[in-house]
């Protein structure tokens, strides 16, 4: 076994959806109750800091090193913001708040069921409830000026986040989903003993946290999200990126003109008297919008009649070249430390 080499700092810093509850719930604590390492989250006001300054890097704000003791073991997956276009800049101020000494981890996941993870967390777990077409944005699509989730999908590579965190820090681990339950990062950097180690190995096997949509569950989101939006109504107070479409159908004739934009004419016409009846109606009436309680209801449902776990169709999202990312994600290793000592 061996000690953790040239950092006195461990952090994981993402990505997202990739395991990382089972291994802050059931791995890390255990991983410190048995070393030298402290767990971040048993600090209060450690925890406030770095929360703090996680949301100043996405914000854009300056950000400060924060003094961290010796032998902390800290894992925030948000530190690498869901969106590509901004893992640079809060790479930046990761390296501002951790220093480039620091250990970073980072855990991958085959890049279809990522995608859909990533979309269905930001945009259904949310109360969103966008389609992933106005979600997902060509590089010339996204704008700051959208207030709604969006992901910059021509910027979404998994070597350039790779070469951004190498070039930052002295020590970079990145381990694929597939191989994680095998937990090597603990065996190499950590001193435990053999039974410890079969331990957590168990421990991370079972548990199982954040179960994903159903596909049913996911059209039954979408499809009440249409019906309410045709009323004026929604199931919380969100924007969304519709406007994108506007971008994509420049080259196309104006609504007037074509059928498709006659129909429209009539959807309008038809939501106009609609918001008049729900003012007349409805005036004392209100949708429950709390994100739990259409959360709930949808889950009975899904429950009741269980279908297939919902997956991106990118068939119809032809835009994302999906062959082009799962043919890079293969010629990453499993399991790999870069450093620069």
């Amino acid at each position: 076994m061996k000690e953790i080499i040239n950092s006195k700092l461990f952090v994981q810093i993402g990505l997202p959806k990739t395991a990382t509850t089972t291994l802050q719930r059931e791995i890390y604590p255990l991983l410190c109750k048995h070393t030298k390492y402290s767990y971040w989250r048993e600090d209060p006001t450690l925890e406030h800091l770095i929360a703090t300054a996680k949301y100043k890097g996405i914000m854009g704000f300056e950000c400060e090193k924060i003094e961290i003791p010796d032998f902390t073991l800290i894992s925030l997956e948000s530190l690498i913001y869901y969106d590509p276009r901004r893992w640079e800049s809060q790479a930046n101020s990761n390296k501002i708040i951790f220093g480039e000494d620091a250990h970073i981890f980072i855990t991958l996941r085959e890049p279809r069921s990522y995608l859909t993870s990533i979309y269905t967390e930001t945009c259904l777990h949310s109360g969103l409830a966008h389609p992933p077409e106005h979600f997902f944005l060509s590089e010339n699509e996204c704008s700051d000026h959208f207030l709604a989730p969006a992901f910059s999908i021509d910027e979404f590579s998994y070597q350039r986040l790779i070469n951004i965190y190498t070039e930052r820090f002295k020590t970079v681990t990145v381990v694929k989903f597939e191989e994680l339950s095998k937990l090597e990062f603990i065996n190499d950097f950590f001193d435990v003993d053999d039974i410890q180690f079969e331990n957590m190995k168990s421990r991370f096997k079972v548990k199982r946290f954040n179960r994903g949509f159903s596909e049913r569950m996911v059209k039954n989101l979408l499809f009440l999200s249409r019906v309410l939006g045709l009323a004026g109504l929604s199931f919380g107070k969100h924007t969304n990126n519709a406007s994108v479409n506007l971008l994509r159908d420049g080259d196309r004739l104006a609504p007037q003109e074509s059928s498709r934009g006659r129909i429209k004419l009539l959807v309008n016409f038809f939501k106009r008297n609609l918001k008049r009846l729900k003012r007349l109606a409805f005036s004392n009436f209100k949708i429950p919008t709390s994100r739990y309680y259409w959360y709930l209801v949808l889950k009975i449902i899904d429950k009741l009649f269980p279908s297939r776990k919902f997956k991106l169709d990118f068939d119809k999202l032809n835009y994302i070249n999906i062959d082009k990312l799962d043919a890079e994600y293969l010629t990453i290793s499993d399991y790999k430390t870069y450093s620069r000592e």
